[in-house]
């Protein structure tokens, strides 16, 4: 899919707020965040698959780019499902009985990364193992880039000099860890499973012993966000896997167990606790968050339109929560009062928002919807510096400058006024609330460096390995059809992540390295 809007603007918006510029950044061309043609779009026909399915990881060898087997971030499997269990029952669940005939998910030399594809596509860590270290060579990487050769990248041990496929250039990728020692507390080493070489990911397991007669399973905390953990089943799960779930769907920890919903990133800085996004449920009739002043010009009746504006307000009431907690953290830290004055706005930002997106989806559902309670607990564990950096990238850096674009674009395509008014605003306030988070990662970056570059360098670099298994979709008829009635197909989707993630938020985070270097 190729975007109407210019993403040079929105690089060169993040760069200026940090008092930064990006050598050979290109020329950023006008800002049309606010118009432009559906005309540059690819079209294909309706029937064009929107994504690959579960059964589509992908294996580069060859060379210094050897990444072994990717699972593109969902239980990926290699061969024909035999089906998962369902409802939670214990017979065929994750452990012996359903991995019988597993196969190991290997490294890049062809060892075993302690992680088990089973036959349903679920991926358990049966064991802890030292990962396998590409060594350097001599390969040249035909491309442009930041490197040429692993002899380029030396600012961490084991550099690899990769080529991404999605962008087409060459760049550094250092491992975040050997092995579970070198990660920190409530973390495991993923031996490359994820990506092109090793990083320490969120665990509430270590291994399958763990879990037992469960498995201890890899999976998305937030789909298509790529926010890779691993947790034990138990026997009150309602699926064990994402062949399990109806197409669209994936198998993720919600209000404490495994069930089946729908992923995407959607609009809104996730609240993210354990690794895991939490939102409230939808509730009818509950206390009247509507706002009055929004409402659709058609006022339909639309269950699609209904379900997709319950999600995004769902969001939306999340974000409130990630950014109540993100004052608390300030306070705890001493940050710089402006910081503290920006977040107490962005609180007031989210409310806005999710009465805005609720009062679209009370329209379109004929009868006034709301949120239920919103489950905290836990979810000020974990106060350490580097965690709370860490947060702030993934729901901030990433999250939140994804969310912008994305509500951005869907304001050029759609029709109803009602429905742009909301999505124009949401744009602007995420900007702004992604810049806020960008600031805050070069604030701790300044003051303690030495506290936090490590974990900063690990995060990004796991955005990139998530980008290299990203990969350009087609825009069909399908697609231009939800964008124009106010909503988004999750090709659509994954699409804009990834165009973000390569224009915006990687270059931003390799402007923001450079001056920390320089600094140093």
């Amino acid at each position: 899919m190729k975007l109407t809007l210019s993403l040079g603007t929105w690089r060169a918006a993040f760069l200026a707020s940090l008092g930064l510029t990006l050598a050979c950044s290109g020329d950023p061309g006008p800002d049309t965040a606010s118009g432009g043609s559906e005309g540059s779009e690819s079209a294909t026909s309706e029937g064009e698959s929107e994504g690959g399915s579960e059964g589509s990881a992908s294996s580069t060898t060859g060379g210094s780019a050897s990444t072994g087997v990717n699972t593109g971030g969902s239980d990926s499997a290699t061969g024909g499902s035999t089906g998962g269990s369902t409802g939670g029952s214990t017979s065929g669940t994750t452990g012996a009985a359903l991995c019988e005939g597993a196969e190991d998910v290997l490294q890049w030399d062809g060892s075993p990364s302690g992680f088990i594809r089973c036959p349903d596509g679920s991926i358990l860590r049966e064991e802890a193992v030292t990962c396998a270290i590409e060594p350097s060579d001599d390969a040249t990487c035909d491309s442009t880039g930041t490197c040429k050769s692993d002899a380029d990248c030396t600012d961490k041990p084991g550099g690899q000099c990769i080529i991404d496929d999605f962008v087409g250039e060459c760049g550094c990728v250092y491992p975040g860890c050997e092995s579970d020692a070198d990660c920190d507390e409530g973390r495991v080493c993923d031996c490359g499973v994820n990506g092109p070489v090793p990083y320490c990911i969120p665990a509430a397991c270590v291994t399958n012993d763990d879990c037992a007669p469960y498995g201890c399973r890899l999976f998305d905390a937030d789909p298509d966000c790529a926010q890779m953990q691993v947790a034990c089943h138990g026997p009150d799960d309602l699926c064990y896997a994402n062949s399990d779930c109806p197409d669209g769907q994936q198998c993720f920890i919600q209000e404490g167990i495994f069930q089946c919903a729908g992923g995407g990133c959607a609009i809104g800085r996730p609240f993210l606790v354990e690794g895991a996004a939490r939102r409230a449920r939808v509730g009818v009739g509950v206390s009247d968050w509507r706002a009055r002043d929004v409402s659709p010009r058609s006022a339909r009746r639309d269950a699609a339109l209904a379900e997709h504006w319950a999600e995004s307000a769902r969001m939306e009431h999340a974000s409130i929560a990630a950014f109540a907690r993100f004052s608390l953290q300030l306070l705890s830290l001493g940050a710089p009062p402006q910081l503290l004055m920006e977040t107490r706005q962005a609180i007031a930002d989210e409310t806005r928002h999710a009465r805005q997106c609720f009062a679209l989806a009370s329209a379109f559902a004929g009868r006034a919807l709301g949120p239920g309670a919103l489950a905290v607990e836990r979810a000020l564990k974990g106060e350490r510096l580097a965690d709370i950096v860490e947060l702030v990238i993934l729901e901030g850096c990433v999250g939140e400058t994804v969310a912008a674009i994305e509500a951005a674009e869907q304001r050029v395509h759609a029709q109803d006024p009602g429905v742009q008014g909301v999505l124009e605003r949401i744009a602007e306030d995420e900007r702004r609330h992604a810049a806020l988070a960008w600031r805050f990662v070069r604030w701790a970056l300044r003051e303690r460096g030495e506290q936090v570059r490590d974990r900063v360098a690990d995060c990004f670099a796991r955005v990139g390995s998530e980008l290299m298994t990203s990969r350009e979709e087609s825009l069909g008829a399908r697609d231009r059809f939800a964008l124009r009635q106010g909503s988004i197909t999750e090709a659509a989707r994954r699409s804009i992540r990834a165009a973000a993630l390569r224009e915006v938020v990687l270059p931003t985070y390799e402007a923001l390295l450079l001056e920390s270097r320089r600094a140093a």
